[in-house]
C-alpha cells in the first residue's frame, strides 16, 4: 500500500503591511535645479553635514537658507524636492502627514520656494519644509538581504558598519519588524536608503505626489 505524501506547509500570505519601501529622489520629479538664498556655499555645507548623518544644533540650522528658487519641469513643482540620497524638501501636507502619523518626531526647517518662471501663472509656491534628519534605525537582516556585491549575510556589512542593499526590485531584502514598528519615513541605518511605510506610501500614491521613486520593497520580520 501506498504511503501518502506529507503535504509541505505553504508560507502564510504577506499583506501590505508586511512590507516597507525603500525611496530615493526622482530624476523627473525631486531632482530639480535648485539654488538657495542668500548664501549657497553655507546650503552646502549644511546638506553635506545632514547626508553625512550628523546632528545640528539650532544655531547650526541657523546658517541654511530660507529661501529656494527652483527650475521647475514641465509638470511643474514637485510636493517633493531634494538629493538622490536626501535630504528632503517637503510640501506642507507632507509634513502634517508625518505630524499627524508620528507626532513630534521630525524637525523641520521652513523654506519659502519659489520658481524661474511660472507655474499656472504662480511663481510663488508659499513654504515647504527640509527634513532636518529623519529618526536612524537600525534594522537591516543581513541574513537573506541582497547586497551590491550579490552576496547576502553579515560579512557584506563593513567594519565602519556600512553597506549598500542592491538597487534590484527581485533581489531580496528583509527589516526587523520591531525598531520600525510605529515610524513612516526613516533612515536605515549603516544603508543610504530612506524608507517608507505602506501607510505614507499609500497616502502619497493617492495624492499623485511626485519627487520619490520607490526602489523596492523590504518584508518585515
Amino acid at each position: 500500500m501506498k504511503t501518502p505524501s506529507k503535504s509541505k506547509a505553504r508560507p502564510p500570505k504577506l499583506s501590505d503591511d508586511d512590507y516597507v519601501y525603500v525611496v530615493r529622489s526622482s530624476v523627473t520629479g525631486g531632482g530639480v535645479y535648485k539654488e538657495y538664498r542668500p548664501d549657497h556655499r553655507k546650503c552646502g555645507l549644511v546638506v553635506t553635514r545632514l547626508k553625512r548623518g550628523e546632528t545640528l544644533t539650532p544655531e547650526e540650522m541657523a546658517d541654511f537658507p530660507r529661501e529656494l528658487i527652483f527650475d521647475p519641469k514641465s509638470r511643474g513643482a514637485p510636493e517633493i524636492m531634494g538629493w538622490s540620497t536626501g535630504p528632503h524638501i517637503v510640501c506642507p501636507q507632507f509634513r502634517d502627514w508625518l505630524e499627524e502619523l508620528e507626532p513630534g518626531r521630525h524637525v523641520f526647517h521652513p523654506i519659502h520656494v519659489q520658481s524661474t518662471r511660472p507655474i499656472k501663472g504662480v511663481s510663488d509656491h508659499g513654504t515647504y519644509y527640509l527634513i532636518v534628519r529623519p529618526p536612524v534605525i537600525d534594522a537591516i537582516i543581513p541574513e537573506g538581504t541582497v547586497f551590491w556585491s550579490g552576496r547576502t549575510g553579515r560579512g557584506e556589512i563593513g567594519p565602519d558598519g556600512r553597506f549598500h542593499i542592491s538597487a534590484s526590485e527581485d533581489e531580496a531584502c528583509y527589516i526587523r519588524r520591531e525598531p520600525v514598528e510605529g515610524h513612516h519615513f526613516w533612515y536605515l541605518k549603516g544603508g543610504a536608503e530612506f524608507m517608507f511605510s505602506p501607510e505614507l506610501l499609500r497616502r502619497y500614491r493617492a495624492h499623485k505626489f511626485r519627487g520619490l521613486d520607490v526602489i523596492k520593497k523590504c518584508i518585515l520580520k
